[in-house]
């Protein structure tokens, strides 16, 4: 009795990895069959990333995959009537005289549970069950001809004789005769027993009525056996088989994986939500952060949550004990640590594949007295590098005067400026560029001091505590929104256009929040003529005076309201109203 080595499916890891990223990024919810190759070694199918290449070699086998979307339409395929139909279609092959036969093929089900990293899968061979052979007893080939043989030849030089497959080329059936011999490639362990592939090959001279054949068998070892076959002819298919055992039961296997993927729910979402949602556009972006305080960290979660993972921290400050149960990225153990150190240490935590990058670095403003010149040009010089290399700058910080010099540097360098500011119950959320009002553009009166002789509710930003994750969140979805549009931003002059819409939804130009009465508004403005940040006279001034003009209006911000013209139009407006009167 001739006895067959029988194969067994081994995915490797590269398989399972590659089959997430397909799944996510291209098969989505399809749950059509998909061509894959696996290549047989050592009875033994493996599958790795390369088998959805469907690359052909002398020891591979095409096959095919389906993946199902829900465990219960897993449980509930029929698997009988599907080895049939691959089966049937093989006895098809058999019989059709102007196509390749085909003698081996496999097939593969699989329930992805992508969220666990799980994955329940079976493996199916159709194969047909074979009628009574007779064997002759196995001769050891002594012809020296025959022993310089090497299983190297036929994988290298003679790829064409690969009948297992019935890929390369036709087997030739008037060339089986009773005094030629077959060479069949062995991939098994052992040369006594020949490869389960086999079968369909032997079915196949059944349905043909060859039934005398001489196969020599040579293995990767190099060891040769060879036997003579007498074989009955066969009219009908015969019965298929071939599901795979799972530990000698009829089950399917559960393998699970350690996956790094971290943007899933942002991949699902292109399944139905978004499907032209540019993920590469999330990921390739560079957000600077200033304030690494209750807002720095809710903005950088958010950022994390939608791919974003190039991130930069500006803050002076140090945790504090009250910090901990506001500030999602640090803990009590941290009270006393530099703000950035813990942040960018936290988030490389969360997500060890980001570019997180933290500078302690103090923000010059107007109204706060220079003491070291020097050290203040040095962080200025540093602040003006980071603005021109990151894409978009968040000014997420307590006082008014600390977000002059970042939008002042965010118009020059014509970025995207979002401003998050915080009232008691209230909040605002502004982007602004060259053709959008700046966050002072509302403003007549110069920043200044906003600490000095202020109580310590005054100072600190009080604020109900959920407003601060409310206006992060939405100051994040801004963004995303405007990075899904075709156009680089969108200017005041198409705000209220309808088609004024990125894959996300409305680009409003302000977002302004108040929770006592859960409402927002959606105002917008135009850039102010008279702008003590992003006006053309003060740019202009900058431009040619540099550290100079920034000292005098770090010492005197009154000189802010001289120099933008807004004196001049406060002198203005007071004569309008006396003449009124």
């Amino acid at each position: 009795m001739l006895c067959f080595e029988l194969l067994t499916c081994v995915p490797e890891f590269s398989f399972w990895k590659k089959l997430s990223q397909n799944k996510l990024d291209i098969y989505k919810l399809n749950n059509n069959f998909i061509k894959i190759t696996g290549n047989v070694k050592s009875s033994k199918l493996i599958l790795d990333e390369n088998s959805f290449e469907n690359k052909k070699e002398i020891n591979s086998i095409q096959g095919t995959i389906k993946i199902f979307n829900t465990l219960e339409t897993f449980k509930k395929i029929n698997k009988k009537n599907l080895l049939e139909t691959f089966g049937t279609k093989i006895w098809d092959s058999f019989t059709r005289t102007k196509s390749l036969p085909i003698f081996n093929t496999f097939t593969m089900i699989v329930f992805a549970d992508l969220k666990l990293n799980q994955f329940i899968y079976w493996v199916g061979y159709p194969t047909f069950k074979m009628t009574s052979m007779s064997i002759s007893p196995k001769i050891i080939l002594h012809n020296e001809l025959l022993l310089k043989l090497e299983y190297s030849d036929f994988e290298n030089k003679f790829s064409n004789l690969d009948i297992l497959t019935g890929e390369i080329s036709p087997l030739s059936l008037s060339k089986i005769t009773n005094n030629n011999i077959i060479v069949i490639l062995n991939f098994t362990t052992n040369i006594d027993y020949p490869t389960w592939l086999l079968r369909n090959l032997l079915c196949y001279f059944q349905c043909h009525g060859k039934t005398k054949i001489k196969l020599l068998f040579i293995n990767s070892k190099n060891e040769t056996r060879i036997v003579t076959l007498k074989i009955d002819k066969i009219n009908t298919k015969p019965k298929i088989i071939g599901w795979e055992k799972n530990a000698g039961k009829m089950k399917p296997k559960i393998i699970k994986i350690k996956n790094e993927e971290t943007n899933l729910n942002i991949k699902l979402m292109r399944w139905k939500m978004l499907p032209k949602l540019n993920i590469d556009k999330l990921t390739a972006v560079k957000c600077l952060l200033i304030g690494a305080g209750t807002l720095g960290c809710s903005v950088s979660r958010s950022l994390l949550s939608w791919g974003i993972k190039n991130i930069s921290l500006i803050d002076c400050g140090k945790v504090s004990n009250s910090n901990p149960i506001r500030q999602s990225l640090y803990f009590n153990k941290d009270i006393g640590k530099f703000k950035v150190s813990v942040a960018t240490d936290r988030l490389k935590e969360i997500l060890p594949s980001g570019n997180f990058k933290g500078y302690n670095l103090e923000i010059p403003m107007p109204g706060h007295i220079i003491h070291d010149l020097e050290e203040t040009h040095k962080n200025i010089i540093l602040f003006d590098k980071l603005v021109q290399e990151n894409d978009i700058v968040f000014i997420l910080t307590d006082t008014r005067e600390s977000r002059w010099l970042p939008t002042l540097f965010g118009n020059k360098y014509n970025k995207l400026v979002i401003n998050v500011a915080l009232g008691f119950d209230t909040f605002l959320v502004i982007r602004s560029d060259k053709k959008l009002g700046c966050y002072f553009c509302n403003d007549v009166i110069a920043p200044r001091n906003s600490t000095e002789k202020r109580t310590l509710d005054q100072q600190c930003t009080v604020t109900r505590p959920a407003v601060g994750n409310i206006a992060s969140s939405l100051a994040v979805e801004l963004l995303v929104a405007i990075l899904q549009m075709n156009k680089k931003y969108v200017s005041f002059d198409s705000f209220n256009c309808t088609n004024n819409l990125s894959e996300l939804g409305l680009i409003p130009h302000q977002i302004r929040g108040d929770i006592s009465s859960y409402k927002y508004f959606l105002p917008h403005s135009e850039p102010f003529r008279y702008c003590t940040a992003c006006s053309n006279t003060i740019l202009n001034s900058y431009n040619k005076n540099g550290l100079e003009f920034l000292v005098r209006t770090f010492n005197n911000p009154d000189f802010l309201e001289e120099i933008s013209g807004l004196e001049e139009f406060h002198k203005m407006t007071e004569n309008i109203i006396l003449k009124e009167f």
